[in-house]
């Protein structure tokens, strides 16, 4: 099975299956631990990912990021 979530530090690693579940597959790292990750996040369906790259934040996001960095130094 393999990693296509665009920016996940495995993406794009093929790894084996430890528990294949509907929405939570368990996978096996390389160096023998498990991480268990959201099965929309592999090809484990046959699909090969995303057409377009998805960003990890939206700018709603990041507007909110800027203000609460804003509030914290406003209240030293």
């Amino acid at each position: 099975m393999r990693i296509t979530r665009h920016a996940h530090p495995l993406q794009g690693r093929e790894l084996d299956v430890l528990q294949d579940g509907n929405i939570y597959i368990v996978i096996q790292l390389e160096d023998g631990t498990s991480m268990r990750i959201p099965r929309t996040w592999t090809d484990a369906d046959g699909s090969v990912g995303h057409t377009r790259e998805l960003t990890v934040f939206t700018m709603e996001s990041l507007e909110q990021v800027v203000s609460l960095v804003e509030a914290f130094l406003h209240r030293a």
